[in-house]
Formats: structure tokens, C-alpha cells, sequence
């Protein structure tokens, strides 16, 4: 089982395969063992909202982070409590933030991860906080209110140089890593070696790699309406298809793109000249 989380957790592959993997694995451990430690199952619907959001089931992915899984539910023992209220689960806070977030809902994403903050007992690992305060960069941004990222990011910087952390603002994006740039040129700050490590790491794509990745037709039909302001059912009724199949082709150009939200990929798209004038 751990080695099924670990490589749902890892560098990006094949989100169904994995998922498959994580959850047979998951079933094997609870039929030979008994339930699982509930920081392991947490952790494992932490990779499993991950792995969902990647497929673009967003609405199985929040079934998960709340705690509403038939996976979960058998990870308990018959005779057991029934499961806390939701507030009583920071952790579970956070990992519907993650989902309000690649909804594009950025006032739930923001208030959800604030709740977590303010809920958030010693006890929690600190790594989560990390994600929560690097998730609050993103909505910022994204939000407009760039002053407001370059605090949270300044925060989170400072809490994840010590440990060495990395993963969190590697699955940033470019936004993050444009911000990332512009802490680096503000005066003397102690992680600024870490800092240049960050800005080093592998999560995207070089400037000077304007490879362009292989989207279909159809992806790049829903990628020219991206940058303006239709939801994924407005698109769906200006190209005559579902609103499911919208969400499919937006999960794929993500993944294609190797980013993790709307304007992330508008960005990429203008990057890598797959978007026309004026768009």
C-alpha cells in the first residue's frame, strides 16, 4: 500500500492506472490487515483527490476529500464510531480547498483553506500546513490581489526552506514560479539560496522549450475559448457538446500542459503560441 501511495503521489503518470493501483492495494491491506491508521487512509484519499481532479471528476474528488468514499468507509471497523463532523478533520479542509480550487471556485478554495489554517491543531503535519499556505499564494494571484501572494509566498518560503520541501511549489505552476522570481529579486532574505534551488526544479518547462504539446482538435477548440470569461457549460453550449465532455478536453489540455488550473494554462497556451492574437 505504501508503495501504491507513493506512486500516486509521485511525479505525474498514468492517473487512472494509479488510481486503480492505490485503491486494489487499499482493498488488499484492509482484508489481510483491518482498518488502516487514519494518517494513512487520510493520505491515501489525499492522493486519490489528486488522481480524481487529474482525470477531471471533480465531483468524485470532492466525495473524497469529505470523507464520503466507499473506499474510506471500509477502512473502518464495523463496531467504530461513526466518523467526526467534517470541521473536526482540518486536514479535510485543505483537500476540499484543492478541489474548490481546480473548480475554479477561488472564494470557496480561499475560504476553505483559511478555516484549515484557523482549525489546524499542533498535531498536524507540517507539510500540510506548507500546501495550505502556498494554496492561499495561488487564489491570490489568481484572485488579482498579487501583494496578497507575495506574503502568503514570502510565509511559505520561509516555513519550507529549513526542511527542504519542494513538491508544493513545484505543482505551482508558472504563475507561482513567475512570483517565485519576483521574491528572488527583492533585497537579502535568508532562503535565498533556496530560492534559486526552487527556481531550478524540473515542475515546468524551460522558457527555451517551446515544444508544443500534441492537443487534438477538439482541445484546441476548448483551449481558444479558455481565456475568456465562459464557464466550462457556457463552452459546452458555444461548441454543441456536453458540459461532461468541456471538462474532459479541460483536464486533458491541463495534463498536456502540465498545469493545474484556468489561468495557468492560458498562460502556457500564450507561452508556447497556441492561442491567436487578441484571445
Amino acid at each position: 500500500l505504501p508503495a501504491a501511495w507513493l506512486a500516486a503521489a509521485g511525479p505525474p503518470g498514468e492517473p487512472a492506472a494509479e488510481l486503480r493501483r492505490l485503491d486494489a492495494a487499499a482493498e488488499v491491506a484492509r482484508a489481510r490487515l483491518g482498518p488502516l491508521p487514519a494518517w494513512l487512509a487520510l493520505d491515501c484519499d489525499d492522493a486519490r483527490v489528486r488522481l480524481l481532479l487529474a482525470l477531471g471528476l471533480d465531483e468524485e474528488a470532492e466525495a473524497v476529500a469529505g470523507g464520503e468514499t466507499l473506499a474510506a468507509a471500509s477502512l473502518t471497523p464495523r463496531d467504530a464510531p461513526a466518523p467526526p463532523a467534517d470541521g473536526a478533520v482540518p486536514e479535510r479542509l485543505l483537500l476540499r480547498s484543492r478541489v474548490a480550487l481546480a473548480r475554479e471556485d477561488l472564494v470557496g478554495a480561499r475560504q476553505l483553506a483559511e478555516a484549515f489554517l484557523a482549525a489546524a491543531p499542533a498535531a498536524v503535519a507540517p507539510a500540510r500546513l506548507l500546501e495550505a499556505m502556498v494554496l492561499q499564494a495561488r487564489v491570490a494571484y489568481e484572485l488579482g490581489t498579487v501583494w496578497e501572494a507575495l506574503e502568503w509566498l514570502e510565509r511559505a518560503v520561509a516555513a519550507a526552506a529549513e526542511e527542504g520541501w519542494r513538491r508544493p511549489f513545484a505543482e505551482g505552476g508558472p504563475p507561482l514560479r513567475a512570483l517565485l522570481r519576483v521574491l528572488a529579486r527583492r533585497g537579502p532574505w535568508p532562503p535565498r539560496g533556496f530560492l534559486a534551488e526552487l527556481l531550478e526544479e524540473p515542475g515546468t518547462a524551460p522558457a527555451g522549450d517551446r515544444r508544443e504539446p500534441a492537443l487534438s482538435a477538439r482541445e484546441r477548440a476548448v483551449l481558444r475559448y479558455l481565456p475568456s470569461p465562459l464557464s466550462k457549460r457556457e463552452i459546452a453550449g458555444e461548441l454543441g457538446v456536453s458540459a461532461n465532455t468541456v471538462k474532459t478536453h479541460v483536464s486533458a489540455i491541463y495534463r498536456k500542459l502540465r498545469v493545474g488550473s484556468r489561468p495557468e494554462a492560458v498562460l502556457r497556451a500564450r507561452e508556447l503560441g497556441l492561442l491567436g492574437g487578441g484571445l
